[in-house]
């Protein structure tokens, strides 16, 4: 069985900010590629509290641990979008 290709497109419908669809599905006059087209992410981050900030990071598949500072999060969350 062959691997799916996948990618992540803009979502306003997820927590996230993105969800996943099939590489074939993606349609450039419909949707955007998540990571391409995120500044807003960085105001969005601004305004959330540390635990609003680690539920998104472990959202997005980012690993916090230990005690961190909320721009420490905040900060692995935008690189892990590709900010």
């Amino acid at each position: 069985m062959g691997r799916i290709e996948t990618v992540r497109i803009v979502s306003e419908d997820t927590t996230s900010g993105f969800m996943v669809i099939n590489r074939d599905d993606f349609d450039p006059e419909s949707h955007t590629l998540f990571g391409q087209e995120v500044s807003w992410l960085a105001g969005e981050l601004a305004e959330l509290g540390l635990p609003e900030l680690k539920s998104f990071a472990s959202e997005v598949g980012v690993d916090i641990k230990g005690n961190m500072k909320p721009e420490t999060v905040a900060g692995r969350i935008l690189a892990a979008c590709g900010e």
